[in-house]
């Protein structure tokens, strides 16, 4: 594998090429230089000067690489290509199989960054490895020397390209050591919607209970990725935009770069939804590392323990199935949370369905070792109470009776069990009726 390393020749680009220099000789990489004499540039010129152009950018990338040879130690090989160079670094990363491109955060050519978009950001669109932006290359230079410890904060949304980044950075090592803060950035409305709560008293700052919930749902998320589980986890409730932030999470707790996760969107979805990862390589005053979604984290060798269980109850036959069922897939120790959402109209006052709650707990629970809790809640409706009572006691899964209406009674009394998936994205369990 090798480093591969994007160079204009300015002074922001030239310590960004001494910093991967650095990583290359502490990771044992070859470092590839590269320098993209952009078409826009050499369209003009006769042919000629066009190929003395090129003779003039060699004879620069080869003595800039002959002093990184000599400060370093390292093994570099340098290119001069044509092109674009969002396109030309991806493609030569990809052929080369480089485990990372480097690049300054900023360049020398800001007319052309001002009239269509800074070349790094474009690089971060179209790369299917992780990219490091240069800020400060001191930094990175005394991390792989062996001088000093980087600490790096990673950003989170508990999504998937969240922890492909959270998977990368615990792999990152150098001489120096490193310290790994975990940084979600949430708002406390939509946190305690989530959860069924009331509003927040202050809409700057997280409840205890929603903070703890936060917290257990964290480590349980990254419970197969033991170097991410015992980071420490920074809650920052969102007053802005979260790359804002997030840059502004890293400037406090003074890290030395940022490891973010970045999402192929197309150009429609970065107008509906914005890039988190440029804005944060916007903001951002150190090192971002970028990394993107193609660079898939393994799945967990084994499936989630179900410790909690949830099963939703309308004291029907069949909905003590789905008891009984969550019974029988819940370990020694595990928890069953028996939940009724008060439907108008159908469901008993609140005081009788606390009782029958209280009637359905199985006999054998005791035995099992099996702690059962209940709870009676109100919601918008059957299924966003679900879904929230789920989140509120941190469930593995729910175990949920269906009627199995399909056709005319579906559209009619549509389905529950439909509703809760589409509004939870823990695994759900079905318990059919018995068939004639």
């Amino acid at each position: 594998m090798s480093i591969l390393c994007g160079t204009d020749f300015s002074a922001q680009a030239t310590a960004a090429a001494e910093a991967a220099a650095a990583l290359a000789k502490a990771w044992g990489e070859t470092l590839r230089l590269i320098h993209v004499l952009d078409l826009f540039e050499g369209d003009s010129l006769p042919p000629r000067a066009l190929q003395q152009l090129l003779e003039q950018r060699t004879q620069e990338i080869e003595a800039l690489a002959k002093t990184l040879r000599g400060t370093t130690g390292a093994t570099i090989e340098c290119q001069v290509v044509r092109g674009l160079v969002d396109v030309e670094l991806p493609r030569l990363a990809t052929e080369t199989g480089a485990r990372l491109i480097v690049v300054s955060a900023v360049g020398q050519n800001a007319a052309v960054r001002w009239l269509i978009g800074s070349a790094a950001k474009r690089l971060l669109r179209t790369s299917e490895v992780p990219v490091l932006l240069v800020r400060d290359a001191n930094s990175l230079i005394e991390w792989a020397g062996g001088q000093r410890r980087l600490r790096i904060l990673a950003a989170i949304d508990q999504g998937e390209s969240a922890r492909t980044a959270l998977h990368w950075a615990a792999g990152l090592e150098a001489p120096g050591g490193t310290e790994l803060i975990v940084a979600q950035v949430v708002s406390p409305a939509a946190e305690h919607a989530r959860l069924g709560l009331p509003k927040p008293r202050a809409t700057g700052q997280l409840e205890p209970a929603v903070e703890r919930r936060l917290e257990e749902d964290f480590r349980k998320w990254a419970a197969d990725m033991p170097k991410i589980a015992q980071a420490r986890l920074v809650l920052a409730p969102a007053w802005s935009r979260t790359d804002s932030n997030v840059a502004m999470l890293a400037s406090i707790e003074g890290t030395n770069a940022i490891v973010v996760g970045s999402h192929r969107r197309n150009a429609w979805m970065r107008l509906l939804r914005g890039s988190i990862s440029s804005g944060v390589v916007q903001r951002a005053d150190t090192n971002v590392f970028v990394v993107p979604e193609t660079v898939r984290a393994p799945l967990p060798e084994t499936a989630p323990e179900l410790h909690t269980l949830l099963v939703p109850i309308d004291f029907s036959p069949l909905s003590n199935r789905a008891v009984q069922q969550a019974m029988a897939m819940l370990p020694g120790g595990g928890r069953l949370h028996l939940l009724h959402v008060l439907d108008p109209g159908r469901s008993p006052p609140q005081n009788e369905a606390t009782q029958a709650l209280q009637a359905a707990i199985p006999a054998g629970a005791d035995d099992q070792l099996v702690r059962v809790t209940t709870e009676v809640a109100t919601a918008d409706d059957i299924a966003t109470g679900v879904a929230q009572a789920a989140a509120r006691v941190g469930a593995d899964a729910i175990c949920m009776s269906t009627h199995g209406r399909t056709g005319l009674a579906k559209a009619l009394l549509g389905s529950q069990a439909e509703a809760v998936l589409q509004r939870v994205t823990l695994p759900v369990m079905l318990v059919p009726m018995p068939r004639a």
